[in-house]
């Protein structure tokens, strides 16, 4: 791909080259969204961030607000995965006019212009159930009811806010006054108001290459695990945080670490992946008791080891197991853990409005076999329980299947487990993502 020396010399074609090839790395490669804009050309990644996150999101809502002919519009959910929908036409005709626009006010500058910002904002006012396959909205109809159903997809075709989780020792409030002093904050950008270690900026800002997350005083993470890993820890404390139901808002006081002591507990994250929650939990227990951190993933376990670096913690212990054989390792740890948290590999429809790239590269068959997954995670790791110690269950979705149900057949396999407290999280508007979690007591 062309490197654009300067504004000037981005040109329409180069332009739609540079869609196509990020959208042919999302479709066919099957990269996540992230990582196919970091490959992008530097003087257009400003513009592709802007605008292929809302594509993916609400296709057939951004067509229509951009005034362009419905007559003329492809629907995506016709076309077979992979390279049928990468050459998806209504695509190159997005792009087109999407450029246009930029045409209109003036160069193809480094940043999209604030009449286009909102006309790109004003397409999540039109979402409907054309902005989905009809498989996905229906299983939202048929888990949540018609109007709650069409409620969560109206949600997670929204733009979410860049979460942040400020180290304790630095504290929200004064990370954002620190931000504020390293990097230009779009306006909005404000503590969270449901977990106390969270800040949200409305929009992505470049906040990697400051010296506050050099020194690790914050870690990207969304609201929504933040509070599944306070969770983990106190239940009792976040209980009112969690609802029988997505999308509700709840009303609670803003979760915070207790001030008191804390008491040395050992923790187990079972499925750690590259360590958002437990590095999270690592803080929140202000270094004291110790976290092991297990993943099948060796690339993942070194990601959370750097991060554990980075940040100083050092009560945590990253682990690498090998899938079918963890039981070799876990073997000697069997009934020491007080507290279990089992976030399982699931669906991942809680966090559509981050990955929207699911809806494009899924199919109602893909998440077929996902629930024996989870069930097995969750006998395997029920094991490490002391008695009266807790197990956490929790996913990024909120399919009925993955959630109230698995509950229900968990307590079926392993009686000796009482349900304690849980519910769902999310996804909220501008906020966090959609979360389900479910805290079990080991009986005595």
């Amino acid at each position: 791909m062309t490197q654009y020396a300067s504004k000037k010399s981005v040109t329409l074609v180069e332009w739609q080259e540079a869609v196509e090839d990020c959208w042919r790395q999302i479709l066919v490669d099957h990269r996540h969204l992230d990582s196919a804009l970091s490959s992008s050309p530097p003087a257009l990644k400003s513009h592709l961030a802007a605008f292929l996150p809302v594509v993916l999101r609400r296709p057939h809502a951004l067509y229509r607000t951009m005034g362009l002919d419905l007559k003329k519009y492809i629907n995506p959910w016709t076309l077979s995965l992979g390279e049928e929908r990468a050459q998806w036409k209504s695509l190159r005709v997005l792009a087109h006019h999407y450029w246009k626009i930029c045409s209109l006010d003036g160069e193809f500058g480094s940043q999209p212009s604030a009449s286009l910002s909102r006309q790109l904002a004003q397409s999540a006012k039109s979402v409907s159930v054309d902005d989905y396959p009809q498989w996905l909205f229906d299983e939202f109809q048929k888990d949540w009811g018609p109007k709650l159903g069409t409620r969560i997809a109206e949600i997670l075709a929204s733009d979410p806010p860049l979460s942040l989780r400020s180290a304790q020792k630095m504290g929200s409030e004064r990370l954002l006054k620190a931000l504020a002093d390293q990097v230009d904050l779009p306006e909005g950008a404000t503590v969270s108001s449901r977990i106390e270690s969270g800040v949200l900026l409305p929009r992505y800002t470049s906040i990697l290459n400051t010296s506050l997350y050099r020194d690790g005083l914050f870690e990207i993470q969304d609201e929504g695990s933040q509070v599944i890993s306070m969770f983990t820890l106190w239940p009792e404390l976040v209980k009112e945080a969690v609802a029988p139901h997505p999308g509700a808002a709840t009303d609670f006081v803003r979760v915070s670490v207790p001030a008191a002591k804390l008491p040395t507990q050992t923790v187990v994250d079972a499925c750690a992946g590259a360590g958002g929650k437990t590095l999270a939990i690592a803080d929140y227990l202000r270094g004291s008791g110790r976290i092991f951190g297990y993943d099948v993933s060796p690339k993942k376990v070194q990601a959370l080891r750097l991060r554990a670096r980075r940040a100083g913690i050092r009560s945590a212990k990253a682990i690498a197991l090998q899938e079918g054989d963890e039981l070799q390792t876990l073997m000697p740890f069997l009934g020491t853990a007080d507290r279990v948290l089992v976030d399982a590999p699931c669906s991942g429809i809680g966090i559509l409005k981050r990955s929207p790239d699911i809806k494009w590269n899924q199919t109602a068959e893909g998440f077929l076999g996902l629930t024996e997954v989870q069930l097995r995670l969750l006998q395997l790791y029920s094991a490490l329980v002391k008695p009266g110690g807790s197990l956490i269950y929790s996913t990024c979705t909120f399919r009925r299947s993955e959630s109230v149900e698995l509950v229900g057949r968990f307590q079926q396999c392993q009686p000796i487990f009482r349900k304690g407290a849980g519910g769902f999280f999310g996804p909220f508007l501008g906020g966090a993502d959609g979360f389900f979690m479910q805290q079990f007591i080991r009986e005595p």
